[in-house]
């Protein structure tokens, strides 16, 4: 990848909603360079534009990673869990443990009460429960790169 490109996409990372002319202004790139890249970033790799939300401004305050190992099916589990509404990310994992989930609740009770409904409902032979008290660094990588 050119230095260009990573420069627009770093310029992207840090604030997706800056208008392209400021790009352009700062980067010294014509904007309409500017425009048909980011519409072929689009089409290869970017996967959505997408906001930082402080949950907790939003009155959810208990958010939690979990990381599930399961006796049942994990295929009934997978469906279950990204449709659930309170789940903000869901990834596979190649570790002892099948699933890694971030759940964002109003309340540590709420958490509880999703974890002992998933023990019951999907056989959960293993879990591991961190709840997470502070957000130190979130979508960083890539967004500075040397402006």
């Amino acid at each position: 990848m050119k230095r260009k490109d990573l420069l627009i996409l770093s310029y992207l990372r840090n604030n997706a909603r800056q208008r392209l002319t400021s790009i352009s202004r700062r980067t010294h790139i014509p904007v309409t360079t500017i425009y048909d890249n980011v519409r072929k970033y689009e089409k290869r790799f970017i996967i959505k534009h997408s906001s930082i939300i402080d949950f907790r401004k939003l009155g959810f305050n208990a958010k939690t990673n979990i990381a599930l190992k399961v006796n049942g099916s994990r295929a009934e589990l997978l469906s279950y869990l990204q449709e659930h509404p309170n789940i903000n990310s869901l990834y596979r994992t190649d570790s002892e443990y099948d699933v890694l989930a971030e759940l964002v609740f109003r309340e540590l009770r709420d958490v509880d009460e999703f974890l002992e409904t998933l023990k019951k409902r999907f056989s959960v032979e293993k879990s591991v429960v961190l709840n997470i008290t502070d957000d130190l660094k979130r979508e960083d990588f890539m967004s500075r790169i040397a402006f």
